[in-house]
């Protein structure tokens, strides 16, 4: 019973997610030339947000085929690269607004990934950077049970959750690309991103488990360190 509920959690926290991302940039009243969404599979949150914030071009960054077909059939201009590539085969200050859901947590080298979205943003453009977070009740209570947290238990290749008899991931095979390696804390990410001199972050909160969603994203604003996902808003400067 207690899985059946958290498979219901998780299959609709990321909508919920969404949907704020989206109500949040919508607020701002932006209007962007050259959008980017980096990590964009098939392209359907790349339009929410992109029209979220009046974008005239919209680009999309994918390295698998299928997303990249799916992409294209919505219209999106690809730009086929791997994104945990060390430098990117973009030019630099391309973009005014740079968009990655959901892909940091997957990569290796999160310092590559950052410098590679801090050259192809043009000064003063933004980012809108996105992910689970490590710190969320649902993780920590795991790891006070001797349990994996939730956003860890995707690890291994050969069974895609193990270490919590709760995580309702499937436990089948699964390719390298979907594995998660570097999972931050709201606080580390706010960190990481000051680090690399982003400016006027705006934080974006989504979710409180064991609370359904619009509950949780009340408990969310309250506590933003416990949030099921983090995302921050922020400045490039150069």
């Amino acid at each position: 019973m207690v899985s059946a509920y958290i498979n219901h959690l998780v299959k609709s926290a990321e909508g919920n997610y969404v949907r704020r991302l989206e109500k949040f940039v919508g607020n701002l009243g932006l209007k962007v030339h050259k959008f980017l969404d980096v990590g964009c599979g098939g392209g359907e949150k790349t339009l929410l947000i992109a029209k979220a914030c009046n974008a005239k071009e919209v680009y999309g960054m994918e390295i698998d085929e299928a997303g990249i077909k799916d992409a294209r059939k919505r219209k999106i201009k690809i730009v086929k690269e791997d994104v945990s590539k060390e430098v990117w085969r973009v030019k630099d200050d391309t973009f005014d607004f740079v968009f990655s859901n959901n892909v940091i947590e997957h990569l290796f080298s999160v310092d590559n990934f950052l410098i590679n979205i801090k050259r192809v943003l043009k000064k003063g453009g933004t980012l809108l950077l996105s992910t689970e977070n490590l710190s969320a009740w649902h993780n920590t209570a795991s790891l006070f049970l001797g349990f994996q947290p939730f956003s860890t238990t995707n690890i291994c290749i050969k069974k895609h959750s193990i270490g919590n008899p709760f995580s309702s991931v499937s436990g089948e095979e699964k390719d390298a690309f979907w594995l998660h390696r570097s999972v931050f804390t709201s606080r580390a990410l706010k960190e990481f991103l000051l680090l690399y001199g982003f400016k006027d972050l705006k934080p974006v909160v989504s979710g409180y488990y064991p609370f359904p969603n619009v509950i949780g994203n009340q408990f969310a604003e309250l506590d933003p360190s416990h949030s099921v996902y983090i995302a921050f808003l922020a400045k490039n400067e150069k």
